[in-house]
């Protein structure tokens, strides 16, 4: 039995067979029933009792979606509808959940929710034994975890419109908890894309890298994956568990292999780690933007700066005599050198060219014996099982 409004709204007050449900009796039973389920004090009561325990699930939850990979939701209110909108008036009397995926603030609704709130019923764990997909969604829509089961932000499936009365509770309730929370402590990992382009990159020990003038730079690396990061966790436990068999579901990369970066964040402050043939160096330079993007940056750092190349730039000239000098040479500073050269009036490149033959070796000579000789070098830990052939 139900009850309709003028405005189209349905209010479900019961359930009889037919010919009770014509009665007098029953029905005024049924009215006086949902007069009282509807009162707006126990309404009230009944969101704040199922408010925490919703919100020990809302740890849980997140914690499975770490795992597969999806985002973390924040648990803002728990909501009444009460039918004033003619588009939901169906779901009059359903109880459901604002949430924040992200920085977004949507509505969640689901059938059995409404139910074990109105009961008092919740559970502070999840209470789906195992993982799916909520009906009529895709894998790929899914972004956030709900009670182990994965659902979509971005779909009208699971969800009421927001209405201006209830996304300003909501507004309100996710200021609150972003100013109450700190900030999670998290580790993420970088690793050399497969392809030809970071083939001088992939899989090498740091000191061959310098050896041959390559730094740590974070263009050449790809994130693969980032998940919270307790207290106890050591860089040697991320390692362990990223080579076991059983990697966590959502990481999408290789086991975790030298030339591999593992960014930890404690505290708000962020250090890269270099996962190198034995144990891991630092790389502050990973974090550090590129010196000629800052240098375009900067007003300050233009003023010695001529027509878009930079005075102070070493020339080719000059790292030759670097590397006869024994010195380590950048790759980055050959390129910018050579483009140098490149822009140089014809009669100074060939009155510089005349005067690079008669200095030798040179210095790509210089950095190929320098690959050579660490080529002879066996590190410690073993590359990656998925190595290009």
């Amino acid at each position: 039995m139900s009850i309709h409004f003028d405005n189209g709204a349905s209010l479900f007050i019961g359930n009889h067979l037919t010919p009770k449900a014509k009665t007098v009796k029953v029905q005024t039973e049924c009215v006086n029933s949902a007069l009282v389920r509807y009162n707006p004090e126990i309404v009230q009561a009944t969101k704040e009792a199922a408010l925490p325990v919703l919100l020990q699930r809302e740890a849980k939850d997140n914690e499975i979606a770490a795992q597969k990979g999806l985002k973390p939701y924040t648990l803002l209110n728990v909501e009444f509808h009460d039918g004033a909108d003619e588009q939901t008036g169906g779901y009059m009397g359903w109880y459901y959940v604002t949430l924040a995926v992200d920085g977004k603030i949507c509505t969640h609704l689901e059938t059995g929710l409404s139910h074990d709130i109105a009961d008092g019923k919740v559970s502070d764990t999840p209470t789906r034994a195992d993982y799916f997909t909520a009906g009529a969604l895709k894998e790929t829509d899914v972004d956030y975890v709900f009670n182990n089961v994965g659902f979509s932000s971005a779909s009208t499936l699971y969800a009421l419109p927001l209405r201006d009365d209830v996304r300003e509770r909501a507004e309100q309730t996710l200021a609150q908890r972003s100013a109450d929370q700190p900030e999670r402590d998290t580790f993420s990992i970088y690793q050399v894309p497969a392809g030809p382009q970071g083939r001088d990159f992939r899989y090498r020990p740091y000191e061959e890298l310098q050896a041959a003038g390559l730094a740590v730079d974070r263009k050449n690396y790809e994130l693969v994956y980032t998940a919270p990061l307790d207290k106890k966790t050591t860089l040697e436990d991320i390692y362990r568990t990223f080579n076991a068999d059983d990697r966590p579901a959502g990481f999408r990369g290789h086991s975790l292999s030298v030339s591999d970066v593992v960014v930890v964040n404690r505290g708000g402050k962020e250090e890269a780690h270099y996962c190198d043939s034995i144990g891991f160096t630092p790389v502050p330079e990973f974090m550090r933007e590129s010196p000629i993007k800052t240098a375009e940056m900067s007003t300050e750092q233009n003023y010695n700066m001529i027509d878009g190349t930079l005075n102070n730039a070493p020339s080719m000239g000059e790292l030759e005599a670097r590397a006869k000098a024994g010195e380590q040479i950048s790759l980055f500073d050959v390129a910018e050198a050579a483009k140098v050269e490149a822009q140089k009036p014809k009669q100074t490149r060939l009155a510089s060219k005349s005067a690079q033959r008669q200095k030798k070796p040179s210095i790509r000579a210089q950095l190929k014996a320098a690959k050579e000789e660490q080529a002879k070098k066996s590190p410690a830990r073993e590359k990656s099982k998925e190595l290009e052939v």
